[in-house]
């Protein structure tokens, strides 16, 4: 659940959300690799 709130705020464009919400992910998820994709994705926007 806490994963999609990330690909919504992507969706919604904001970044700075998905960004805090995907840091708030890993500190709970640190081994989830798609996050770890999408926090490097997040670092280009």
């Amino acid at each position: 659940m806490r994963y999609n709130l990330i690909v919504s705020y992507e969706k919604l464009e904001d970044w700075e959300n998905a960004k805090q919400a995907v840091a708030d992910y890993l500190e709970n998820y640190p081994d989830d690799e798609a996050a770890q994709k999408e926090a490097a994705f997040l670092e280009t926007r």
